[in-house]
């Protein structure tokens, strides 16, 4: 029989409260809310994010699906043709920032 001091227990049971709780303020520090303060889902805040002023979906019979396709399709090289490309949807977007910026360099 292994006879383990009392203090040791204490301490790594107070150690593990402790990181406990900086793991909590870790992680309550990186989630994003909303203007009410309730938490946003992540993948709510990363879409946020990207600072989208609009986005449209492409339809599928339009040349603009058919081109950016075409181009996923045709842009890779003999070395990666063990797969094919296939796009499930395409998506128009604008960034407020980005337009700014190019309506400003021309």
């Amino acid at each position: 029989m292994v006879c383990v001091p009392c203090c040791t227990i204490t301490c790594d049971v107070s150690n593990h409260y402790y990181l406990q709780e900086v793991a909590q303020k870790l992680i309550q520090s990186t989630i994003l809310s909303d203007e009410s303060g309730r938490p946003l889902n992540p993948l709510d805040a990363h879409f946020l994010s990207l600072g989208l002023s609009s986005m449209e979906p492409v339809k599928r019979d339009t040349k603009e699906f058919t081109m950016l396709e075409k181009y996923a399709k045709d842009t890779h090289g003999a070395t990666h043709s063990h797969y094919r490309v296939n796009i499930a949807h395409v998506f128009r977007v604008e960034r407020s920032v980005i337009s700014a910026s190019v309506i400003t360099r021309y």
